[in-house]
């Protein structure tokens, strides 16, 4: 009935931000992960999405949410990924916007300076 279609609207609404954010892991079902989204936006918690090459302990994952709290002025739940590809540091990502701090964008964007500075060599 109703909320049968609130949740289609809900779903429509924020498909892309919600595919963004949905586990990889199939042993969540989609539809506690739309309620838990559902939750987490009336109560204005973020998520942020972040990515470093090693796993973080408990207590760096407690500093970025104080951290990513601060800069965002509300509540941050973090969701943590593995990649050992950017060598070292971190991408977050909240919603739009996202912050490369890792080394492997570090040296990327070094690159890239040097290559404009340099007329292309």
């Amino acid at each position: 009935g109703r909320a049968a279609i609130w949740n289609y609207d809900y779903d429509i609404c924020y498909q892309n931000h919600v595919s963004r954010l949905r586990p990889k892991s199939e042993d969540i079902d989609n539809s506690y992960f739309l309620y838990l989204m559902m939750i987490y936006k009336e109560q204005g918690i973020l998520i942020a999405d972040v990515t470093s090459a090693f796993p973080l302990s408990k207590k760096q994952q407690d500093a970025l949410v104080r951290k990513l709290g601060n800069l965002t002025g509300r509540k941050v739940k973090v969701r943590t990924h593995k990649d050992e590809s950017i060598l070292g540091g971190l991408i977050v990502k909240i919603g739009d916007k996202r912050i490369d701090g890792s080394a492997a964008g570090r040296l990327r964007s070094l690159r890239n300076s040097l290559s404009v500075n340099s007329g292309g060599v």
